[in-house]
């Protein structure tokens, strides 16, 4: 099996992460949608050469992008709505990792802080992050990225 997306929706079904109703399944699909967005583009700036042009722009965006991902999550739990979903995974790394890119990012989001130690608490993603391959953070990107590397 090929490509991210294929992969991340053959898991989603395999371990029931799609959403149990219509609601949540079109809330997974719009959200993965949204955060391959995201990632793509934080991605392309880090891999460009005029990273340091483009990181400015970026990190002006970054509020609106958050603000977004705030307002979509509400006071659900999960963006499934009471429920985990695979986009739930995929929103906890990009926002993990650009909390890592400008620290503190998220602070000024309550529901995004309590969404991300929801996600932290989950049994098997716990035990993974007190692991020692859960403890280290990066590389994100491969050698040639200007950042995450």
């Amino acid at each position: 099996m090929t490509e991210t997306s294929a992969i991340f929706a053959y898991l989603g079904r395999k371990h029931n992460l799609c959403g149990s109703t219509e609601e949540a399944r079109i809330r997974n699909d719009m959200i993965y949608s949204v955060t391959t967005s995201n990632r793509s583009a934080f991605v392309s700036m880090c891999y460009n050469k005029e990273h340091e042009k483009m990181k400015g722009p970026f990190l002006e965006s970054l509020g609106g992008r958050l603000e977004k991902y705030s307002q979509s999550l509400g006071k659900h739990d999960f963006f499934g709505g009471s429920e985990l979903v695979y986009a739930d995974l995929c929103v906890y790394d990009l926002l993990d990792i650009w909390n890592q890119f400008e620290p503190g990012c998220v602070e000024k989001h309550d529901n995004l802080k309590a969404y991300l130690a929801r996600i932290e608490a989950i049994p098997s993603i716990k035990k993974f992050l007190e692991s020692e391959a859960g403890m280290k953070k990066g590389p994100f990107n491969n050698k040639i990225a200007q950042w995450g590397n």
